[in-house]
């Protein structure tokens, strides 16, 4: 089953309240899904089998200590332990075996330290911190301060070998919690209709499939900005003061720096390591309809999940991610930026990205073929990067569709501008709705 890696964020409530969002928004942008309880809704259950349930589903479990001790329950489930509901939590995920990252707030200086609550919230801080049991934490002052040290933290996790082995060990029953909770991820399709002319396009062959990352994020893949985490931690070994946002537009600039400073090969391992996410990459309905729908894909991904989904139902597709002598076959997934398994064959820096058109012309005139020639359809991809800028502002005669799941005014005016029509819709959702018109009805 593909999913995102889930991550349980414990902390006391009232005292923490900027620093559970700013961890919880991080975290969201590195495409993962976090459990807090501000996000759980109304189950049924009691509030401790609530809780217990879903650190069950959890594959990480982060810790954030503040002032407080915490609520200590004095009825109902757990009360004869005399906890507060984040020490449970945390007992609890250290019986699953979850891995722990812990944080702890600097306390001021002259902070209560005679109360009970404070007693008690010391007693646990030593507890976490214990040599033989606890964990190696993190302090921290401020809201930004902490959201940049559990970023770090968990792609830390994750570029672990040993960690990332212990991860894997706990998919499996995390993975059987997700489903027991109902929290997989089917497609449930809102979409009533598509175009006539879409649905024709892609019926007789004359339509092309531009797939970008998107597509590949509801299978748990790492988001851009995961991605640009893990070179800035990369260069934080040689350099402790590089620091740059890690936007996914930034990507290419922190790939050209780390490249530099610890050449190609390094820069190239790092990306690998982020991509492989633990938690079992495998391909989604998207990508499994799309390589039956079209005969031809373009990409800028560096996954492998289209030629998973190619070899899982037994097609015959040439894979283009080099530059090309001669023409395109009639099935072809073109890959503009590279494959991850031919590393010579990625685009990564921005030289290499912005000279796309000169170092591969063949394969930018393939590219400019299909979309001059072929009804476009758009999924997963925003169209903000350079080099697909240039891609699409070169070819004169494009149009299509643009498919995303969020669409505002201004993605309406900018997509048009390239005579694309704009779907409302996810790249799962869109793909059902497509197969059912050519395949069933």
């Amino acid at each position: 089953m593909s999913r995102r890696l889930r991550v349980f964020v414990s902390s006391t409530m009232k005292d923490l309240p900027n620093e559970r969002f700013a961890v919880v928004e991080r975290l969201k942008s590195f495409n993962v899904d976090v459990i807090n309880a501000e996000g759980i809704n109304p189950s049924g259950l009691g509030s401790w089998d609530t809780l217990e349930a879903k650190i069950d589903s959890a594959d990480i479990f982060v810790l954030i200590l503040g002032n407080a001790y915490g609520w200590v329950p004095k009825d109902g489930p757990k009360k004869e332990l005399e906890l507060s509901v984040t020490h449970l939590e945390l007992k609890y995920a250290q019986e699953l075996g979850i891995p722990v990252l812990s944080f702890l707030k600097n306390l001021e200086y002259g902070a209560d330290s005679h109360s009970e609550d404070a007693k008690r919230r010391d007693a646990f801080r030593k507890e976490v911190q214990d040599w033989k049991y606890g964990y190696f934490t993190a302090g921290f002052d401020l809201a930004h301060d902490l959201s940049s040290k559990v970023a770090d933290a968990f792609i830390s996790l994750l570029m672990d070998e040993f960690q990332k082995v212990k991860l894997q060990e706990r998919v499996p029953l995390a993975t059987k919690s997700i489903v027991r909770l109902g929290e997989v991820n089917d497609v449930k399709s809102e979409l009533t209709s598509l175009p006539f002319e879409l649905v024709e396009a892609v019926k007789s062959g004359n339509a092309i499939l531009f797939a970008g990352a998107g597509i590949s994020l509801a299978a748990g893949l790492p988001s851009a900005s995961a991605f640009a985490q893990s070179l800035i931690k990369s260069m934080n070994s040689v350099e402790p003061d590089y620091s740059v946002n890690p936007t996914g537009s930034a990507f290419a600039g922190i790939a050209t720096d780390l490249s530099a400073v610890m050449g190609r090969e390094y820069l190239v391992e790092a990306i690998s390591t982020v991509i492989n996410f633990p938690q079992g990459i495998e391909p989604t309905e998207a990508h499994l309809k799309s390589v039956e729908l079209f005969d031809h894909i373009i990409t800028t991904n560096y996954d492998m999940l289209f030629e998973s989904a190619i070899s899982s139902l037994g097609l015959n597709s040439n894979v283009y991610a080099e530059e090309i002598n001669g023409e395109i076959s009639n099935r072809a997934l073109i890959k503009l930026h590279g494959t991850i398994d031919i590393p010579s064959s990625l685009l990564l820096s921005e030289s290499e990205v912005i000279m796309f058109d000169k170092t591969r012309p063949n394969l930018w005139s393939a590219a400019l073929d299909d979309l001059n020639s072929k009804v476009v359809v758009v999924v997963g991809a925003s169209l903000h990067d350079p080099s697909i800028i240039r891609l699409f502002s070169e070819a004169k005669n494009i149009k299509g569709y643009f498919v995303s799941p969020e669409l505002l005014s201004s993605t309406h005016k900018r997509v048009n501008a390239w005579n694309l029509e704009s779907i409302q819709a996810d790249a799962d959702e869109f793909m059902s709705k497509l197969y059912e018109y050519i395949k069933v009805v």
